[in-house]
């Protein structure tokens, strides 16, 4: 077997490697080196400078590996697909090469599968580009690879949203003609495992006995999670006292300082801390301090969650969204509990301007409009403190399963059956290479409409939470991020808001408040009112 693999290989450059692309990029390609079974590993780089950075950044490995590891340029391609038969070559890029080296492919070696692994599938050009997987190239031997049954729901409804688009323009049924697999991301589960909680929380300087909760992630609301109705629900729950929560991630935009400005306006000084940069050895005692992982996450952006399987891996039960890729990497009640998630994305604004739109804005309006239940975060952490067996018992499983489903070891032997069965396919098929198309407008619902539990119930009851009550009686402007505030009518906020105020009501009496309104905008209000805790869904059985 003699896989070759293609990539910019960005991530040799940076200084230390936090982008979740760059990380999962990094970590497979030391995995591959220290795993495969491969005869020869051949690695293309975009440049001499890029190769030279490789081979100085993995030198160890590959001295170590005991197998031949060469690295060429994307210049040398042609004449290695002419000099050697590859089983296959995998990109980690599917958006830049996947269709041109397509090309290459079947002019100088029309037998060698191509594979490409997704990672980012949300911003508009990344869709858009998706249209080249339909241009003459791809095969039925060649395959995208989606890190989660979600990222390969969205790629598939990608080309299926395209090829209607240009069935209507041109009369054609087009149709992509390779395969789409699902391979997960994977994890160091020697590196990440659980360690001696005690000594970890003496290192970081936390007390003994609190009860600790860890978010680790990315801090960026734009792209990934907004963490402030998060800091809003936990000001009023009862789990807050005698608990620890931590907001620790890698640094973007500035938001840890935001961050920390709400800790302390909101006075919950003593009660959470922000821990923005983490180095490797303090993210290795965050997790081995916690208690229990959480991750809220809002975001069409994230596709999988690297720190999830991390947490898992180190022995923590989480409590994530039921959300994306989250779906694949929590068991509820066996390593951790899914929280119900409700979205009204596609604010008619946004929709009408999203060609326009920079990724950032899209995405936030996208997450404004996307609501996380706090009250059932709030219900999993109070039973999971109480129950401290139950909770050990869960991180014992989550270990267990980090082993077994996404430890690298398995991971790459998943690619390389993979890779052994399209090439066997490729030496069988004897077929057309694939059509033309062109891609088409879409919103956030016609690609990842099942991320989210399920739609808005018509029946179900809304109520005031404090804040709500509080909102009505101060008759102040609701806090929200100004890249947002065009979008959302704070009269029509009120008027949502002081509906319940004598008591709850059906979600279908909000949206007759206004029956001229366009039903995304009112949806996209009613959400927004939930995810910032001011309204909450009412549990029947309480009513």
């Amino acid at each position: 077997m003699i896989v070759g693999f293609m990539s910019s290989f960005q991530e040799v450059f940076a200084q230390e490697v936090r982008i979740g692309r760059q990380v999962a990029d990094l970590e497979f390609e030391k995995a591959l080196l220290s795993f495969s079974r491969a005869d020869e590993l051949h690695f293309f780089c975009a440049n001499a400078a890029t190769r030279n950075r490789f081979e100085q950044v993995f030198g160890d490995l590959i001295r170590a590996g005991g197998r031949r590891v060469r690295a060429f340029t994307f210049l040398d391609l042609p004449a290695c697909l002419q000099h050697y038969d590859y089983t296959a070559i995998h990109q980690a890029d599917p958006v830049s090469y996947f269709t041109p080296l397509a090309h290459v492919r079947n002019a100088l070696a029309p037998t060698v599968p191509l594979t490409a692994v997704t990672h980012t599938i949300s911003y508009r050009e990344i869709i858009s580009e998706t249209f080249k997987k339909l241009l003459p190239g791809p095969m039925p031997f060649d395959a995208l690879v989606a890190t989660s049954r979600s990222a390969a729901e969205v790629v598939q409804r990608n080309l299926d949203f395209l090829s209607r688009g240009l069935a209507r323009l041109f009369g054609e049924n087009l149709a992509y003609s390779g395969r789409i697999e699902r391979i997960p991301l994977g994890v160091d589960t020697d590196r990440f495992q659980p360690r001696d909680r005690l000594a970890a929380r003496r290192r970081l300087g936390l007390p003994d006995r609190a009860f600790v909760i860890l978010s680790l992630a990315r801090f960026n609301y734009f792209l990934k999670m907004d963490l402030l109705p998060l800091l809003h629900f936990w000001r009023r729950s009862p789990v807050r006292k005698g608990a620890l929560l931590i907001l620790a991630g890698a640094e973007e935009i500035g938001y840890s300082a935001m961050l920390q400005g709400q800790v302390r306006d909101l006075g919950l000084e003593a009660g959470v801390l922000v821990r923005p940069n983490p180095n490797e050895t303090v993210k290795a005692d965050l997790l081995a301090a916690a208690d229990v992982f959480i991750s809220p996450v809002d975001n069409v952006q994230e596709t999988f969650g690297l720190t999830v399987i991390e947490a898992a891996a180190s022995g923590l039960p989480a409590l994530v969204s039921d959300f994306d890729g989250y779906k694949d990497l929590v068991d509820p009640g066996r390593t951790g509990y899914l929280l119900p998630t409700a979205w009204a994305p596609d604010h008619p604004v946004g929709a009408l301007l999203s060609a326009t739109l920079l990724n950032n804005i899209g995405h936030l309006i996208q997450s404004q409009g996307t609501y996380v239940s706090l009250a059932e975060l709030e219900r999993r952490l109070a039973e999971l403190r109480q129950h401290p067996e139950k909770r050990a018992e869960m991180g014992r499983q989550a270990r267990q399963a980090a082993i077994r489903r996404f430890d690298w070891r398995v991971v790459i032997g998943l690619y390389e059956t993979l890779w052994g069965e399209l090439k066997a396919s490729a030496l069988a098929y004897q077929g057309p290479p694939g059509p033309i198309r062109d891609p088409f407008a879409f919103t956030w619902s016609d690609i990842f409409g099942h991320y989210p539990s399920g739609p808005l119930p018509d029946d179900a009851l809304l109520t005031l939470t404090r804040a709500g009550r509080d909102y009505l009686a101060d008759q102040a402007r609701p806090a929200m991020y100004s890249d947002v505030a065009p979008l959302l009518a704070t009269d029509l906020l009120k008027e949502l808001t002081a509906s319940l105020a004598k008591g709850p009501r059906p979600l279908s009496d909000l949206r007759n408040l206004a029956p001229g309104l366009d039903r995304a905008l009112l949806d996209y209000h009613i959400v927004w009112l939930l995810k910032n805790y001011y309204l909450q869904f009412l549990d029947p059985e309480t009513a």
